[in-house]
């Protein structure tokens, strides 16, 4: 995503996309039995957090005078819907963990994992990390930690 943002120039904030993805996880959401405010603290954070990590690399960027080498990709035709799929398996894992993280503890246990995951990181991580202090759930990164929450089966995702 920051890549493409550095590519086009345009803005991390998209706050009319931003309502849009909220509103199509809440519908989605809903439609399983989970409530509107939990769903949409879940993905706001989930968008937060990942602005935070945008900002952090297009600074790093900015700094350097470049981004990494990469190939350009289309926001529209390629990440998109690949976040679109990364939003179908968040709400599958939202549904699937729905009495785990009912349990008493479930937000101290999750906490635990979570620092002790990005505690084992290096500092070029560190916005990567603060993605998982902001909205512990799968990314690709957190998949370690995640795994060891889900089978210890002492709290659902947050």
């Amino acid at each position: 995503m920051a890549l493409s943002k550095w590519d086009s120039g345009d803005a991390v904030e998209d706050s009319t996309r931003e309502a849009q993805v909220i509103r199509n996880a809440v519908t989605m959401g809903q439609s399983k039995g989970l409530g509107e405010a939990s769903l949409t603290s879940f993905f706001r954070a989930q968008i937060e957090g990942n602005k935070l990590v945008q900002y952090s690399l297009l600074s790093d960027w900015r700094l350097a005078g470049k981004a990494p080498e990469h190939q350009k990709v289309n926001l529209s035709t390629e990440i998109r819907p690949e976040l679109d799929r990364i939003q179908s398996a968040l709400m599958s894992d939202l549904i699937q963990s729905a009495d785990a993280r009912s349990l008493p503890g479930c937000s101290t246990a999750m906490a635990a994992a979570i620092h002790k995951f990005t505690t084992k990181q290096s500092p070029a991580q560190f916005p990567h990390n603060q993605l998982w202090m902001r909205s512990p759930s799968t990314v690709p990164w957190q998949q370690h930690a995640l795994t060891s929450v889900r089978q210890s089966e002492r709290c659902r995702l947050q």
